[in-house]
């Protein structure tokens, strides 16, 4: 097999980078606007804690 079509078959097409673009704005949307119980985490080595959205 040739190498320079190896190389060229793992070049994404526009279509399939369109479509992982598209369902990766789906989902910082959905992560944003869904609504959540906000819940705290783990403490921290400083003492203080993060609070994550749980859905």
């Amino acid at each position: 097999m040739d190498l320079a079509a190896l190389l060229h078959s793992f070049i994404p097409s526009w279509s399939s980078a369109g479509i992982l673009l598209s369902y990766l704005v789906y989902l910082a949307l959905a992560g944003a606007i869904l609504p959540g119980k906000t819940v705290p985490g783990a403490v921290l080595s400083d003492g203080t804690r993060l609070h994550y959205r749980c859905n």
